[in-house]
């Protein structure tokens, strides 16, 4: 009879083996137009699963770690993510880099507070909180600098557009008095 984790065992690294195998055929067939994000998943995917493969330890760690093991690994697991679709973005020239940084300098803190945890123990030592309440202010106070420098950019771009509006319209009136004076020229006998 096979013990459940030995199932579990084959069936992680015949999926971990096909992950590997569908990122490199990915990487093969369309180079460097295929998807960071993607790539990036397939071989993170596959390396996991063919580590809980190999080792019956990385399985009891990845499977049962305390609760608040499963968050920080479920909140570097979400960081890491993040950042890799950022860095996607600016690949694809779909995020200016300026904006990126508003990503990446807060999802690199949050990594570092959830791999770390002398930096997240300062932090409750210091502030007196638990580690939930700790991070959730961590991405508070990121997401709201984020959000205001995103604010105060989409302000000055409303200006900036009120301003070309109104230069356009005086523009458009100009040329219509220009082709109205050039029509009268041309045609100094109405009827």
């Amino acid at each position: 009879m096979i013990a459940p984790i030995q199932i579990f065992r084959i069936v992680a690294g015949v999926t971990g083996a096909g992950a590997l195998a569908c990122g490199v055929w990915l990487a093969v067939r369309r180079g460097l137009s295929a998807s960071f994000v993607a790539l990036s998943a397939l071989f993170a995917t596959g390396v996991a699963l063919l580590g809980c493969a190999v080792s019956a330890g990385f399985v009891r760690a990845v499977l049962s770690p305390s609760h608040m093991g499963r968050i920080r690994m479920a909140v570097g697991a979400i960081a890491v993510f993040a950042l890799i679709a950022t860095f996607e973005a600016i690949r694809h020239t779909k995020l200016k880099e300026r904006y990126a940084l508003l990503w990446i300098f807060p999802l690199t803190a949050v990594f570092i507070l959830t791999a770390f945890t002398a930096p997240m123990r300062f932090l409750r030592d210091k502030f007196g909180m638990e580690y939930s309440s700790t991070m959730a202010a961590v991405v508070f106070v990121s997401l709201m600098s984020a959000v205001f420098v995103l604010a105060k950019n989409l302000s000055k771009a409303e200006r900036d557009i009120t301003t070309l509006a109104q230069q356009h319209a005086l523009l458009k009136e100009e040329v219509r008095n220009i082709r109205s004076s050039e029509v009268q020229k041309s045609n100094p006998n109405p009827k």
